[in-house]
């Protein structure tokens, strides 16, 4: 069983045989590995899904830069893709820039075997209004098979409030190379077990070479790896679910 060559600009991503996989955990409690601008081998996972990076979209002036995978990735064919549009830039998002920013996404969106398209940007004060405005016109125009998912600063589950749920299927908050804020927000979450904003509290970004323990009520782990994924490192990615 053989699934299509996938090329989204400079990508090539070759699927393998199924053997010699490890694999994945169970569908209440996954682990989801982020395949970020580097090349990757993780043809040795069989059921699992994997978050790559499909493209970085640079605001400028009035201007949106497409930087398109160039880095090789090669899978199993049972990998279930969700492609990752990674924004980046202080600019403002004026029309023809959101303009650009959706149809960028939903290029994204139509990459053979995506799933999913999870939308990365650590927007400022100034731009959110203009985010929650892309994401209601990402959300309206993608496939119904294909869902939608963002990541989000740990304080935007907490204390700083203003994403509107509604229009996300999924939300992550980021709990690694969070900066002065961290310890206020994980020990919160220690404490209390679960984000005060509900809708945060199905999934949650960790990173293999940050401990952590206890993930509140999230189901989903999404793991950042600093260097290229081994099947050791897969293994040790399980750690983030084990009582």
């Amino acid at each position: 069983m053989s699934r299509r060559l996938l090329l989204a600009g400079c990508l090539a991503l070759s699927l393998g045989t199924a053997r010699d996989t490890m694999v994945a955990t169970s569908p209440s409690r996954s682990v989801v590995l982020w395949a970020w601008e580097r090349p990757e081998d993780l043809r040795f996972l069989t059921g699992a899904s994997v978050a790559f990076l499909d493209r970085t979209l640079v605001l400028g002036d009035r201007s949106v830069t497409s930087l398109k995978r160039r880095q090789p990735l090669h899978l199993s064919p049972s990998t279930s893709l969700i492609a990752v549009v990674r924004i980046e830039g202080s600019e403002a998002l004026g029309d023809d820039s959101r303009s650009r920013l959706i149809s960028e996404i939903l290029e994204s969106a139509r990459v053979p075997g995506v799933t999913m398209v999870q939308i990365d940007f650590d927007a400022v004060r100034s731009q959110r209004l203009s985010y929650l405005e892309l994401l209601r016109a990402v959300r309206s125009q993608l496939p119904t098979s294909v869902r939608l998912s963002m990541t989000a600063l740990a304080s935007w589950c907490t204390d700083d409030r203003w994403i509107d749920a509604s229009t996300i299927d999924e939300i992550v908050p980021m709990l690694f190379r969070m900066g002065p804020g961290a310890r206020h927000v994980t020990t919160r979450l220690r404490e209390y077990g679960r984000w005060p904003v509900a809708e945060c509290n199905r999934a949650v970004g960790v990173s293999l070479d940050e401990p952590w323990s206890g993930l509140g009520a999230a189901t989903r782990a999404y793991v950042f790896n600093p260097r290229p994924w081994r099947s050791a490192d897969w293994t040790e990615a399980q750690r983030f679910f084990r009582d």
